[in-house]
């Protein structure tokens, strides 16, 4: 099978397309199980296997993982496939080993947004004021204690799907009604700059971190189209203490999404949510300087470094990036793509095709 380190990344469409360019240029091989067949287009998959139907990506990959020969790592690369792989861990422990976590206890973040609050209070780690309720009665009295304004959020969720920000009574029991029959999440909104953390762990450690600034989203609460890269730590006094015990507190093991707030009032550091999963612009890693690339080349070494902040050595000042998949995602002018793509990493022609076809999102068995 090859004497280099071997990465699975699991996908159940495209959502880690950026991955396999990412994982060859730190010198790994990178196969894919996914129930779309676009991977095959990548000139940097080493062997696509397709699932036939959803209820077997997991099962699939927990084969390859443990049947064929184990992977040096496994990338869980969406939400929706953490989900499924943490249910299934729970009737039956092999599927642990696809989850990008240290230890069996630690799952139980693994989207939920409410267990991830429980875990930073374990850890004494800063999170806004937050609390559970179940019905717009619920809500509302909980409220009194958080004060206004909150956010109200399900439980499991992605891409700022079921978030919403309540100034008022009526808002929130209003948004409460969308949310009962399931235990959701209050917290208290803090006025202030939100920041984007892309982070990898290893085996808890923190070794790599970039951090940027919003500046446009898809929506209210979705997705980043634009951000700032380049501005150093100094900006966010003791971040780096904070990253660091988060690893610990999620028991991470590869790649965490992280957001965080600094409240305007006091500079103090907040953490507002956190995936163990890649997002999309990691995609923008050759371009910004391969700092993640590096990182990942070292891993398996007998001193792996870190931690690293990523793109202060590239980057002059702070610079605002436009993400091209984002931009097809929301219908941007072809211009504006075409200008975004001149940072795109180096994959196929025919693979950025489909990808763009599809608006990044390739149709399943």
């Amino acid at each position: 099978m090859g004497s280099g380190p071997r990465v699975l990344v699991i996908s159940p469409s495209t959502e880690g397309w950026f991955l396999p360019c990412l994982f060859t240029q730190a010198g790994w091989s990178c196969d894919v199980v996914s129930l779309s067949g676009v991977f095959a287009a990548s000139s940097h998959v080493r062997a696509l296997h397709r699932a036939r139907g959803p209820e077997e990506l997991a099962g699939l990959a927990l084969h390859l993982h443990t049947q064929v020969e184990p992977y040096d790592w496994v990338v869980p690369a969406s939400d929706d496939v953490l989900g499924e792989l943490c249910f299934r861990s729970l009737l039956d422990q092999r599927f642990l080993s696809l989850l990008p976590v240290d230890a069996a206890a630690a799952r139980h973040h693994l989207f939920s947004k409410i267990n991830f609050s429980r875990a930073l209070d374990l850890y004494g780690l800063p999170t806004p004021r937050w609390s559970i309720a179940t019905s717009s009665g619920d809500a509302l009295r909980r409220a009194e204690e958080l004060a206004y304004p909150c956010f109200l959020k399900r439980d499991r969720s992605s891409g700022g799907k079921g978030t919403f920000h309540c100034g008022q009574a009526a808002e929130l029991e209003a948004a409460a009604g969308r949310l009962a029959g399931s235990p959701f999440l209050m917290q208290q909104a803090i006025t202030g700059e939100l920041w984007s953390v892309e982070a990898l762990y290893w085996h808890t450690k923190l070794k790599a971190f970039s951090l940027s600034t919003f500046v446009a989203t898809t929506s209210s609460f979705g997705p980043s189209v634009e951000r700032r890269y380049g501005a150093g730590s100094e900006v966010m006094p003791g971040v780096l203490p904070l990253l660091e015990g988060l690893g610990r507190a999620l028991s991470a093991h590869g790649w965490a999404n992280i957001s965080l707030v600094k409240d305007a009032a006091d500079g103090h550091l907040y953490f507002i949510e956190a995936d163990l999963r890649p997002n999309a612009w990691i995609a923008l890693d050759q371009y910004l300087g391969g700092d993640f690339a590096c990182a990942i080349s070292s891993l398996l070494g007998p001193s792996s470094p870190g931690p690293k902040q990523c793109y202060l050595d590239t980057i002059a000042s702070p610079l605002a990036v436009a993400h091209f998949q984002r931009l097809v995602q929301i219908g941007a002018s072809p211009e504006r793509i075409q200008q975004a793509m001149t940072m795109r990493p180096d994959e196929s022609d025919m693979f950025y095709g489909e990808l763009i076809r599809n608006r990044f999102y390739a149709p399943l068995v």
